[in-house]
């Protein structure tokens, strides 16, 4: 049945010639027009249905073995030759030099099958709505002809559309916010913003966007390639006197994928990552001072370091000051003002010296974390090392730690009762009378315990 057929059946006459035919050649052509004129009047030049018709009959009285050669002919892969024919000879065979050139092989004739499916059955198309449908495929195959000089081949359009919309995923500028001297760029850009955002390629922009290739493509790969010109310009009013230097490591930065971003939306976000980005600058500036400074991190990793909570080194007024500045470095939502502050004030401090004098260190550790332990709890870097084995805490929260405090006494009760109970007696046995009495005086006015002790010693008496 003429129906089944995937393509039009007057495809059939362009390889007539190299069949093997009972009847003229001429005679089977004439019945396959008519047939086609039978079935799409538009080919039969006015004549009726039933002229046609008759036409049809008469040819086959007269030729008795065009029976059998319209039933040899009949075969769908045979008209699936003649359009391959048709096409060769099309336009000076265009279609299947491109084909050729973007690799689609023999692919090319179900790409022309695909353009011939619709509601009516396939075979009735006649010549000059075939070769719209051809010159439409002809179109499609250059643009991905053209395309594949700036993307990864493709040999669809439909690839190639996802190719495009890959790469313009990798534009930081949205399309709405690009201000252009070029119409021809704008349009193509357009269409590839477009393109983006549907997902496909509209009918109605495939001559266009095939012409602004031909014109446009370099100037975008120019555009693609040097993009931070065009931000820059974009968004001086945003970035005002920031310098280009910074400005392009700020472009750097952004998320890809800005292209299609409406245009009000693409400035706030420049707006919110160029203050994100002016923030950090002036917190890298300020680890970078005090790591020049201390040849440290930060404070907490001077504090790890040395096994000394850094605070411990300061006092009074200058202590708060450094608590401020110290958050600065560490915190991860600083301001720009509190981060300015923390550096002004770190680059006049004059205590660096004193965090690298070992000897300070240990002193203050010892007066200000061992506290009046350090009598017994001399060596500072066993206490360290304790601490290290049994506190979960931060060194940089060691100064003023309740968990700390109470390793520190059990390590100092330890002490006495291994050491520091005999060198007490020693020291009291050495005491005269009247500086025991007043010892035990003094011991007695600051020592609940040593008091309650007396009295019930009084009691038993």
């Amino acid at each position: 049945s003429m129906n089944s057929f995937a393509l039009p059946l007057w495809s059939l006459k362009h390889i007539l010639s190299k069949q093997s035919l009972r009847c003229p050649t001429e005679t089977v052509a004439r019945v396959i027009d008519c047939y086609m004129g039978l079935a799409n009047n538009a080919n039969a030049s006015g004549k009726s249905e039933s002229d046609i018709a008759g036409e049809i009959g008469q040819l086959f009285l007269d030729e008795k073995e065009l029976v059998q050669d319209m039933e040899a002919l009949a075969k769908n892969d045979l008209v699936r030759e003649g359009m391959g024919q048709y096409l060769a000879e099309y336009r000076g065979g265009e279609l299947l030099s491109i084909a050729k050139d973007i690799g689609t092989g023999i692919g090319y004739l179900d790409d022309v099958k695909h353009k011939f499916n619709a509601g009516d059955a396939n075979w009735v198309w006649n010549v000059e709505t075939a070769n719209d449908k051809i010159d439409d495929l002809i179109l499609e195959y250059r643009i991905i002809q053209e395309s594949n000089k700036s993307l990864p081949k493709t040999g669809s359009l439909p690839e190639t559309v996802r190719a495009w919309n890959q790469k313009t995923a990798n534009i930081r500028i949205a399309f709405e916010a690009l201000t252009l001297e070029s119409d021809g760029m704008k349009s193509f850009l357009q269409i590839l913003c477009k393109m983006k955002q549907q997902d496909i390629l509209p009918e109605t922009d495939k001559a266009r966007f095939y012409d602004l290739l031909l014109t446009e493509r370099e100037n975008f790969e120019n555009f693609y390639n040097g993009q931070f010109p065009f931000f820059f310009e974009a968004t001086k009013s945003i970035l005002q006197d920031m310098p280009r230097e910074d400005a392009k490591e700020l472009f750097e930065t952004l998320a890809q994928g800005q292209f299609v971003r409406p245009r009000g939306e693409y400035f706030r976000y420049v707006e919110a990552e160029a203050k994100k980005f002016v923030d950090s600058q002036a917190k890298t500036k300020l680890r970078n001072l005090w790591a020049e400074k201390t040849g440290t991190k930060n404070p907490y990793d001077w504090s790890r370091k040395y096994r000394t909570p850094i605070l411990c080194m300061f006092e009074g007024a200058e202590r708060e000051r450094v608590k401020k500045a110290f958050k600065a470095i560490v915190a991860t939502s600083s301001t720009k003002e509190e981060l300015d502050a923390a550096y002004a004030y770190l680059q006049q401090a004059d205590f660096y010296d004193r965090l690298k004098d070992a000897g300070e260190r240990d002193r203050l550790f010892l007066e200000r974390v061992v506290g009046d332990y350090s009598v017994i709890l001399s060596d500072p870097d066993e206490t360290r090392r304790y601490l290290q084995e049994r506190v979960t805490e931060e060194p940089y929260y060691w100064m003023d730690s309740d968990t700390v405090r109470s390793k520190v006494r059990a390590l100092a009760d330890k002490e006495y009762k291994l050491n520091g109970c005999e060198q007490a007696l020693e020291v009291v046995d050495h005491l005269n009378e009247q500086e025991l009495q007043q010892y035990l005086r003094d011991l007695i006015g600051e020592s609940l315990n040593v008091g309650i002790e007396i009295l019930r010693h009084r009691g038993r008496g």
